[in-house]
């Protein structure tokens, strides 16, 4: 008999007993809330991620990150801490919020769960912050007493988390041109993606960056998502000798 065997027969008998111990031994299902495992593959862990500065996703960073785990049902609070601050991630895009019970959810039974998660330094609660980002998942075979509890990766369809913006994440900026203008001007030239903030920056020994200007794409025909930004800097700002440039988006999670 497998393990699965063993644990489905473990339930029933677990809801049998729940049945005859009368209503308080019914309201105790529980499950332990992880997301350091591995769904479909090594580069497919179960991260809450972000976009970092060049469209990518990314593990959100821990110093900042809080999340709660609802019940969907009402909307109650199952982590641990009730007041709105969240609980904090383990290391970037992992969390181990620990055991929870499930009110008025019996052994065997499942529930219908929301992970929310923010940036705490930009909104000290979820309703508040920005960026934010939640999830809807199922956890079933919740366990309890002798009943092994149930865990998101062997018992939830709770695959990962991904915080971004309503356009989704930036692209990567494109090539770079530069061309002299007749004023004592430079113009730099690439494109982006529609929807964001794209900063030029330039250097001389790629430690000391200089900020040169924001800028947002403007649609253009026939690209799609995707359009062209402009900057005009002085002639000094590109004439220094080994003088490098760079592109980067805005960070969604700062």
């Amino acid at each position: 008999m497998s393990f699965s065997d063993v644990r489905q027969l473990v339930l029933k008998w677990a809801g049998v007993a729940a049945l005859w111990g009368g209503g308080d031994s019914v309201a105790q299902g529980t499950f332990r809330a992880y997301n350091n495992f591995t769904r479909f593959g090594p580069q497919a862990k179960a991260y809450v991620t972000t976009c970092d500065e060049q469209g990518l996703a990314v593990p959100v960073p821990k110093a900042m990150a809080r999340l709660e785990i609802l019940n969907a049902f009402d909307g109650s609070v199952l982590s641990p801490n009730r007041d709105g601050m969240g609980e904090p991630f383990i290391i970037d895009g992992l969390f181990f919020v620990g055991v929870m019970t499930v009110p008025e959810v019996p052994v065997g039974g499942s529930v219908n769960l929301i992970l929310r998660v923010w940036h705490a330094r930009l909104g000290r609660t979820y309703e508040n912050a920005l960026p934010r980002g939640e999830v809807s998942f199922t956890v079933a075979n919740l366990g309890g007493g002798q009943v092994p509890l149930a865990t998101l990766f062997q018992d939830s369809n709770f695959v990962k988390l991904h915080i971004s913006t309503l356009n989704g994440c930036p692209g990567p900026p494109g090539p770079l041109k530069l061309t002299l203008m007749g004023d004592g001007t430079v113009q730099l030239t690439s494109s982006g993606s529609i929807g964001f903030a794209y900063s030029l920056e330039g250097t001389k020994d790629f430690w000391d960056w200089r900020f040169l200007g924001y800028q947002m794409p403007e649609l253009s025909a026939g690209h799609g998502r995707r359009g062209e930004m402009v900057w005009r800097v002085p002639l000094d700002a590109v004439s220094t000798p080994s003088q490098f440039f760079r592109i980067h988006s805005s960070p969604i999670w700062p």
